[in-house]
């Protein structure tokens, strides 16, 4: 490990510009790389899939990727939180169809034990949390030696980064034990580490230390490693423009794959009281955002090989959603609601989905599309559907009576 140049000893109090972050990655000066646990809860917690398991690529190279004990703790325990969540939805679910179904607590218990087995949440977590810290080589840093209380009351009662001003300040101590034990074993390394992180009070802490600069895009931190493929990326760039390169297809069925297992929430006003369910969602373009990044449509954020990368890309998507809606009123007398008609109506939304793309052969020349997958980020499965104002279509269940008559 290098010691920091003269440079970046005088980078205090300031942000780094992409460039200079590129630059201290050539000269070796930048060496590590962390995430904090925005970006684990941005990236859904999938351990399995989408980028996180792309930070394995440092693996076989002299760049370590480290992790805050704190920030394990954090991940750990939003994992098994929403593991409690989860089965605790299913449990409610499987109880309202015992009873519309009739189905027995022993069928009910058996259907809880297959679907979730014998694991608690807490251990759930804890398997898959170590296995993707051993899958992608990650070193746990440890910080009771490395936290300074002295210092770190000091940046309390003096409002320093990460604390701020406001009287929630105190719950930012886990991120100030997290960014002071990072920096010291930066220190002690001789490194500067890149930080991904989306919260404010990293950033903050960082534009003010020696050792960390931070980012809040993790494709974008990957992609700062592989500078070499852009060579390659331009190529499919240029393949792209020219037409000789059609991705379209095979983007439309990740992402119509990606639709299926999305929830839609339909918003909607009427006059009357209404019912609402989703008959269908169906995706009606898709379109490559050329513009997305710098480089153009594409992001490399890992090159696996001689013959194979890895890039993100930007689509754009129109969906149409049906809702079928049943309309009620409130009987005065009896207090029952009433129906008093149906509808079925569409409404169309507009999304951006991010898409890891594969690609192997020839990289300079023909390389072809071998894996397309949809990496979601953080809870944009559940996508939400303008209607507007709603109401009984009369007219369509009047013709529809005419014609059974």
């Amino acid at each position: 490990m290098c010691l920091l140049t003269e440079n970046e000893e005088k980078r205090g109090d300031m942000e780094w510009s992409a460039e200079e972050i590129r630059r201290a990655i050539a000269n070796n000066e930048i060496n590590a790389i962390t995430l904090d646990t925005s970006v684990f809860d941005g990236n859904g917690n999938r351990f399995e899939h989408g980028l996180l398991p792309r930070i394995a690529q440092f693996n076989t190279t002299e760049v370590l990727f480290v992790l805050s004990d704190v920030v394990a703790g954090e991940v750990r325990r939003h994992v098994a939180q929403e593991a409690a969540e989860a089965r605790s939805k299913v449990t409610a679910a499987l109880k309202e169809v015992g009873k519309s179904w009739q189905v027995s607590n022993a069928q009910r218990d058996d259907a809880l034990e297959l679907l979730f087995g014998k694991e608690k949440p807490d251990a759930l977590a804890y398997r898959r949390f170590n296995a993707f810290v051993e899958a992608v080589g990650a070193v746990i840093i440890s910080s009771s030696p490395r936290v300074d209380v002295a210092r770190m009351l000091e940046d309390y009662f003096s409002s320093k980064p990460p604390f701020g001003k406001s009287a929630l300040k105190k719950n930012e101590f886990p991120d100030a034990i997290a960014l002071q034990a990072l920096e010291n074993w930066a220190s002690e390394k001789g490194t500067v580490l890149l930080a991904v992180s989306r919260d404010a009070d990293w950033k903050r802490f960082a534009s003010t230390s020696e050792h960390l600069v931070a980012i809040d895009d993790l494709a974008q931190a990957l992609g700062y490693f592989h500078q070499n493929a852009n060579v390659a990326c331009a190529r499919l760039v240029e393949r792209v423009a020219s037409g000789q390169l059609d991705l379209i297809d095979a983007i439309r069925g990740v992402i119509e794959s990606e639709i299926d297992r999305s929830v839609f929430i339909p918003e909607m006003g009427s006059a009357y009281d209404f019912e609402v369910d989703v008959f269908e969602a169906v995706v009606k373009a898709v379109e490559l955002d050329t513009i997305a990044y710098l480089a153009g449509p594409f992001r490399v954020v890992d090159k696996p090989s001689e013959t194979e990368i890895v890039v993100e890309a930007e689509v754009k998507v129109e969906i149409e959603v049906v809702a079928d809606i049943t309309f009620s009123v409130r009987d005065s007398v009896d207090k029952d609601q009433v129906p008093i008609g149906s509808a079925r109506s569409k409404a169309t939304t507009n999304r951006t989905f991010n898409v890891l793309l594969t690609f192997e052969g020839d990289l300079a020349a023909d390389a072809q599309l071998i894996e397309a997958e949809v990496w979601v980020k953080g809870k944009s499965r559940y996508i939400t559907v303008d209607f507007g104002e709603v109401s009984p279509q009369w007219d369509i269940e009047e013709e529809e009576e005419e014609e059974d008559e």
